[in-house]
Formats: C-alpha cells, sequence, structure tokens
C-alpha cells in the first residue's frame, strides 16, 4: 500500500551549450487511506495494462518477425475500444 510517495524533479538550465544552473523540485504526498486505496488500484490496472500490450508485443513479433513501430499497435487500438473485455 502506498504510504508515502517522493517525486523528483531535476530541471537544467543551458546556456551556450553548457549546463549553467541545475534546480531541484521535490514533492512528498501523504495521501488518505482512501485516496491510497484507488492509486493503488489504478497503478495495478495500469501495470495489468502495460502487460497486455507487452504481451501483445510479443505474439506479434512471433508471428511477424519484423521491425516494431506504432502502426501497428495503434491500429489495434480501435478494435479493443469496441470489445472491452471488463
Amino acid at each position: 500500500m502506498l504510504q508515502l510517495c517522493i517525486h523528483t524533479i531535476i530541471i537544467d538550465i543551458w546556456s551556450k551549450g553548457k549546463r549553467k544552473m541545475r534546480i531541484a523540485y521535490q514533492y512528498k504526498l501523504r495521501p488518505t487511506k482512501e485516496q491510497a486505496e484507488k492509486i493503488d488500484r489504478t497503478l495495478d490496472m495500469l501495470r495489468c495494462q502495460y502487460n497486455y500490450m507487452l504481451a501483445e508485443r510479443f505474439n506479434w513479433w512471433e508471428k511477424n518477425r519484423c521491425a516494431i513501430n506504432a502502426c501497428p499497435l495503434i491500429c489495434y487500438l480501435p478494435e479493443l475500444k469496441d470489445q472491452p473485455t471488463r
């Protein structure tokens, strides 16, 4: 379960090809129990979706044995949208 999330954003400022300054912002999230549960459910759903699409890429590679670019994967998305499994 998510208790505390620390997120750091680092920004480099460049001038004439050289790094002039580095700025870092750090955020701490302390969600309530309900918010943490909702975040956990969302992250679990995203993990499942990522793993499903990764398996699709592997299956596509096994069938076609050629370079994978975005076109065949994007063309497949409307089919999934029309027939959701959940």
